[in-house]
């Protein structure tokens, strides 16, 4: 292409004569004021819409079209090292030092002097050439975006694009753009066509030769712009932009269109300011453009390189659930590029290998188009570890260049982004790429991205070497599947089906029916807590009725007919039959029994942790504490009544028969008190209650103490509790965890490892000859590693986000360990994508948000905290967490209240007294895991918390349909000396290793808090073993 270069040449100083002021000056407290006007040297005449403004400091302007200016800025943004520069089409440009000039002169005002500039006009010939007319640039509108200029500081702002030039000889015809608002009378703009900056791919120079202005009054619609007349002939890419220079009316407000199209937008903010540019977010400017076409199906050659930059992702390529192969065809990437280089009789490469951990540069000269060198060397690379794309950087050159990304584009710890300028191939084998990264990246800098597994290698050589359009490949076919699954459930509700090749997932509702988006040959996962999981290939896009039947004996107790089922009772998460643990709830003291009080019914009505039942027909009451954590109110299970040391059962009011007397009988034994003898009543948890009363306490206790020794009806309290205590001794013996462990090969090899050589030999020797690719294995080989070299301990960690890329399991073990380590900010970046990935998991949320806390990061951590308490999303129920977040969000207002702001917090969480003693936190990676925990009490006597559908399957389902996998305890009244906590995983062959995290908060929320945690492979350990002890003083 012929240049057309406009040189800024520092000239006309001398113009001003001996005047040291140019413009007059006055000053404010906080702003400088400066008037002036620019004015033809020649004629005497102002000149109209000049660009006056300090160089690349966005303070700018304008002149009217008598050649007038007006400038404001603060004292402080000005140093005396600034320039500020005058330019406009047909003048030299003028450049004055900051330190030539009194700022602050107000009488003066002088005239600054610009030097016209004779152009001679390009001739136009007429050749007689056929013309091929073509519209360019970004046609596809995105509603969501735009540019915009919303007051008169925006004179001489500039907003632009990059137009893509395929052809020689283009001719510039018209200016297309969508207006999406425009509240003036009339703008007046002037559009600008610059080259590009070869390093910093942002305008240079202006390549016309006269202004072309232009007025704007339509409020929206259309816009075109002609610019035939001025005969542009471009041969490279060009930034067109449109340039305010004046408004007419009362005010300015105009927007202009943005486009989808993934290329790079720039704006200058004001007249001789500075450039931004936005990636991967054009304007949606289109031109009509004409170029002499010999013959319309000829095809325009990339330009050559002078050197080839290649980025290769050495990352373990991902396993996808249910995928054949490996995702990632490594062999047809390699002779892709052996062909392409061999086009090439001499280049230079630099080749960038890039991983978590990993960033190697190698450089090599393909010398008589023989790319053997650099095949071989990639043959022998080792793929492991997680892709890092923050490791991908590219040095500015001034050398033509060409980048070759190959990647899938996915990743966890850090996203890809349009960073590159030169032109840049993306390129995948993936069957599962991340294609709209990919494209971004490839389409921001006008390269390709090419699939290959739409594409051969010949068609792909093809596409680098020469400038096609590349044709859309058409995708596979998707659909909404409809479907109903059968099972032998009365409620369906909740089954969880995945798309396996797009991780898409859904859940039935109660009568089991569903729908989810895939194409024939998806196959979709069904699975649920009681029934054995089932997968199913799609082949029709008819209606599916799948079939999934029992996983064990459970049903027998709720769903076959003859027998009777357990009364379940709804409540906020679902029907459930099982109390689970809590923690000391409240304490009412003789000073809050007021003296209208006359029944216990009056005392507990204002308790809020307690609620009161009243038989319908004889008025009699059942007291019941409403669980918020995970828990819900079931027949059986009902807190019992303490009076004095005295135990008294609740049960279920039911008319079993009408009495001689004609009232019916209940089974409620607790007697009426004088509650005005009250001294203080205590409700203490299941847990706490089971191992002071045994387990008839099971669904709590209601204790009270009196200033007298009887009941109101004058009997003595004097049967003894030791005497109700039964069927709960703990009489066994259970092997501590540590000591119950059976070690692997490996593992016992790793543990006489001393040195990192000794390491790393026996994970090479594990991963390439006995192919051990576990979770387990690499957290083991990563523990091992960490004393030695922490960069590769988390570098081989990172394998557990690749061996598959969708387990929710590998990624919270990943998140587990990475805490466990100390990498807090990683392990919340792993969190992210998980409530990205899960979004209709409750424990998403309450994850990240504890990340964040623990990462310091309190004001994101405070706004997920805020969002579940409100619990107003949409199709998500945060109660069965309410109680685990409450205690979390007091616990961070407990140390950095100042920090986030709480002002519409409930009262209650503002407690300033709050902590916990004792509090126990078990998380688990997989729902559907059954086991069981056994609390043991200093006196021998054990409460069992099971987590297992054979007894309580809706606590299973209820955590599938909202999505959490976590229970937390209290020992805040328990009794003191040691305690102990065993554990036991009941499924003998689980289809994925399962994980166990286990947390012991001493004194939480205080600032003697200490916190013990442990990861454990649950799934290894089938006999019951004993997961901690906790000494309680």
């Amino acid at each position: 292409m012929k240049k057309h270069y406009l040189f800024l040449i520092c000239m006309g100083l001398a113009l001003l004569l001996q005047q040291e002021v140019f413009g007059q000056a006055t000053m404010t407290k906080d702003l400088i004021f400066i008037k002036g006007r620019v004015l033809n040297s020649k004629t005497q005449k102002g000149v109209s819409f000049a660009n006056v403004g300090f160089f690349r400091k966005e303070v700018g302007t304008v002149t009217d079209d008598q050649g007038y200016f007006e400038l404001q800025f603060a004292p402080n943004i000005i140093a005396n090292e600034d320039v500020l520069q005058v330019s406009i089409l047909g003048f030299q440009s003028l450049r004055i030092p900051v330190q030539e000039l009194n700022l602050y002169d107000t009488k003066n005002m002088p005239l600054l002097y610009l030097t016209p500039i004779s152009y001679q006009l390009d001739q136009i010939v007429l050749d007689g050439k056929k013309k091929r007319n073509i519209t360019i640039g970004n046609p596809k509108p995105s509603p969501a975006r735009f540019g915009y200029w919303k007051n008169e500081q925006g004179l001489g702002g500039e907003i632009a694009t990059r137009i893509k030039i395929s052809k020689p000889q283009t001719k510039l015809e018209n200016l297309h753009f969508p207006v999406l608002a425009n509240m003036s009378d009339s703008l007046l703009v002037r559009v600008n066509v610059y080259d590009i900056h070869p390093s910093y791919f942002e305008p240079k120079d202006n390549i016309l030769k006269q202004p072309i202005y232009h007025t704007i009054t339509r409020r929206n619609g259309k816009e075109t712009i002609p610019l035939s007349e001025y005969n542009i002939l471009v041969d490279d890419d060009v930034i067109v932009s449109i340039e305010l220079v004046q408004y007419y009316g009362k005010r300015i407000g105009f927007a202009v269109g943005a486009s989808a199209n993934k290329k790079s937008s720039y704006l200058r903010g004001s007249s001789q300011g500075y450039w931004q540019k936005f990636k991967s977010q054009a304007m949606a400017f289109t031109m009509d453009v004409t170029y002499p076409s010999n013959n319309a199906q000829e095809v325009t050659r990339r330009v050559r390189p002078e050197e080839i930059v290649i980025y290769w992702d050495t990352s373990r390529p991902a396993l996808h659930p249910f995928a054949l192969s490996e995702n990632r065809d490594i062999e047809k990437e390699l002779a892709l590029l052996s062909k392409y280089l061999t086009t090439f009789k001499n280049i230079d490469i630099t080749l960038h290998l890039f991983a978590y951990g990993v960033h190697q540069t190698k450089i090599f000269k393909i010398r008589n188009a023989s790319a053997d060198p650099v095949i071989a060397f990639l043959e022998t690379v080792r793929y492991e570890g997680a892709t890092d794309y923050s490791a991908l950087k590219e040095i500015r050159s001034q050398r033509s260049k060409y980048n070759l990304l190959f990647t899938d584009g996915h990743a966890l710890f850090s996203p890809l982004r349009p960073i590159f300028d030169h032109t840049t191939f993306t390129i995948s084998s993936s069957a599962y790429p991340n294609k709209d990264a990919l494209e971004e990246v490839s389409l921001y800098t006008d390269g390709v991205y090419l699939d290959l597994q739409q594409l051969s290698v010949k068609d792909a050589v093809s596409l680098l070497i020469k400038d096609l359009e590349i044709e859309e490949q058409p995708a596979t076919p998707t659909a909404v599947i409809e479907g109903v699954v059968l099972t032998p459930l009365d409620n369906a509700n909740g089954i969880r089906i995945t798309n396996t090749r797009s991780s898409i997932t859904t859940t039935t509702d109660a009568k089991g029916r569903f729908n989810i988006t895939a194409s024939i040959g998806d196959r979709l996962r069904f699975i649920f807590p009681g029934l054995s999981s089932k997968t199913h290939v799609i082949t029709a896009s008819d209606t599916l009725h799948v079939k999934m039947v029992a996983s064990g004996d459970w049903l027998d107790e709720v769903v076959l007919s003859g027998k009777k089922k357990k009364e379940l009772i709804e409540t906020s998460i679902g029907k459930r039959n099982k109390d689970a643990i809590g923690s000391k709830l409240d304490l009412i003291t003789a000073a809050d029994i007021k003296d209208q009080y006359t029944s216990l019914d009056d005392v507990l009505d204002n308790e809020p942790q307690i609620q009161i039942l009243k038989h319908p027909i004889t008025g009699e009451t059942l007291y019941v504490i409403p669980r918020t954590l995970n828990m819900s109110i079931n027949t059986p299970t009902l807190p019992i009544v303490v009076i004095d040391g005295v135990i008294y059962e609740q049960n279920p009011l039911q008319i079993e028969s009408w009495s001689p007397t004609g009232r019916p009988r209940t089974a409620n034994d607790v007697p009426k008190i004088n509650v005005q003898t009250i001294q203080s009543i205590v409700v203490t948890s299941s847990l706490s209650a089971t191992t002071l009363y045994g387990s008839i306490a099971a669904g709590g206790a209601i204790v009270i103490k009196t200033n007298m020794a009887s009941a109101s009806s004058g009997e003595a309290l004097s049967t003894p509790v030791s005497a109700l205590i039964s069927g709960n001794d703990y009489l066994e013996r259970v092997q501590y965890i540590d000591d119950n462990q059976t070690l692997s090969p490996y593992q016992m090899r790793l543990e006489q490892a001393t040195t990192l050589a000794q390491i790393e030999k026996i994970y090479r020797y594990y991963t390439i000859n006995e192919k051990i690719e576990t979770p387990s294995f690499f957290m083991d080989v990563a523990k091992a590693l960490l004393p030695y070299d922490r960069q590769r301990a988390l570098s081989v960690l990172s394998n557990l986000a690749a061996i598959d890329s969708s387990s929710r399991n590998n990624h919270l073990l990943l998140a587990y360990t990475l805490e466990s380590f100390g990498e807090l900010t990683m392990a919340t970046q792993v969190y992210a994508y998980l409530l990205k990935r899960f979004p209709n998991d409750i424990q998403s949320y309450r994850d990240l948000a504890l990340a964040y806390q623990n990462d310091g990061v309190f004001d994101k951590a405070f706004e997920i905290y805020k969002q579940m308490l409100s619990n107003t999303t949409a199709g998500l129920d945060f109660t069965p967490l309410k109680k685990t977040i409450e205690n979390e969000v007091m616990h961070l207002l407990a140390f950095h209240k100042s920090e986030v702001a709480f002002d519409l917090l409930p009262v209650a969480l503002l407690d300033t007294s709050f902590k916990k003693d004792r509090r126990l936190v078990f998380e688990w990676t997989r729902p559907e895991t059954n086991f069981e925990i056994q609390f043991v009490n200093p006196q021998g006597k054990y409460f069992t918390w099971p987590h297992d559908s054979a007894q309580d399957v809706t606590r299973l389902q209820n955590e599938f349909i909202h999505g959490y996998n976590m229970e937390e305890f209290a020992l805040d009244d328990a009794p003191p000396g040691e305690w102990l906590i065993n554990i036991q995983c009941f499924d003998q062959a689980p289809e994925q290793p399962v994980y166990l995290r286990y947390t012991v908060f001493l004194n939480y929320a205080t600032t003697k808090e200490q916190k013990i945690t442990k990861v454990i492979k649950l799934h290894k350990h089938t006999d019951k073993v004993t997961l901690g002890k906790i000494t309680l003083y």
